[in-house]
């Protein structure tokens, strides 16, 4: 009696397995054919035609060289949104990072191209300060605000501007990835980016329904802050980050 308990004991622990084993397979599988049909969907869309979106100034003050900076910026060179210029802006006229920028006029002297100094001192944060200086240049009323690290692919602008549409939204974010250097600082960094902050992020963002609409998308290979994108009705009625309020 006993040894027929053990050997039903042990075949349903096998069939367990076995199940638990093809459940994990089954997993593999899925995952590899979403990541091969978003693979494919994703370079559809890069490759797709512009929708009639409005024109954008993008935002990006600096502060000193980062990382690969030059790459960073040439990215924003090549997206497929149809009217854009890109406003940069220093406190320093010397600062290094322009060297980058000139560098990005010549390889693309078509695309449209600012940079500021921004002189007056505005409060503590120096990098809001030059934001509310470069907002002043911006040509169009759809502004974009990214750091200097941020890396992005060909339809970024296109994705991010889309929800603006919506009348009821005036604010668009993203979160971001973090790719990480060869020191285990900077891999734990990146680890806490992609996890830990980007799901409190994720849970703010979610008690925001009205009148923002967060995009939750990740654009990869992005390194650095994300953007945010403010949506204009018209003089004095948007405000960049830390200065004031969106007006609906």
């Amino acid at each position: 009696m006993t040894g027929n308990i053990a050997r039903v004991a042990a075949i349903t622990f096998e069939i367990g397995s076995l199940a638990g084993l093809g459940y994990y397979l089954a997993c593999l599988w899925s995952a590899r054919s979403y990541l091969r049909d978003r693979m494919e969907m994703r370079a559809a869309e890069e490759e797709a035609p512009a929708p009639n979106l409005p024109p954008v100034s993008i935002l990006k003050p600096l502060k000193g060289e980062d990382p690969e900076i030059y790459a960073s910026f040439r990215t924003h060179c090549l997206q497929n949104h149809p009217e854009y210029e890109i406003v940069f802006g220093v406190s320093d006229p010397n600062d290094p990072a322009l060297e980058a920028v000139e560098r990005l006029r010549q390889e693309f002297p078509a695309q449209a191209i600012q940079v500021i100094v921004c002189r007056e001192v505005l409060g503590a944060n120096t990098k809001v300060s030059n934001l509310a200086q470069m907002l002043k240049a911006a040509r169009y009323q759809t502004l974009v605000v990214s750091d200097s690290d941020i890396r992005v692919p060909r339809d970024y602008l296109c994705r991010v501007i889309a929800p603006l549409e919506d009348e009821k939204v005036g604010m668009v974010t993203c979160l971001y990835r973090g790719i990480s250097g060869d020191t285990l600082g900077s891999r734990l960094e990146s680890l806490g980016i992609s996890t830990d902050w980007a799901n409190g992020f994720r849970n703010l963002a979610s008690r925001f329904a009205y009148p923002m609409s967060w995009s939750t998308r990740f654009f990869p290979p992005t390194i650095g802050k994300g953007s945010l994108n403010i949506s204009c009705a018209g003089p004095g009625v948007c405000a960049t980050p830390g200065l004031g309020a969106i007006s609906g």
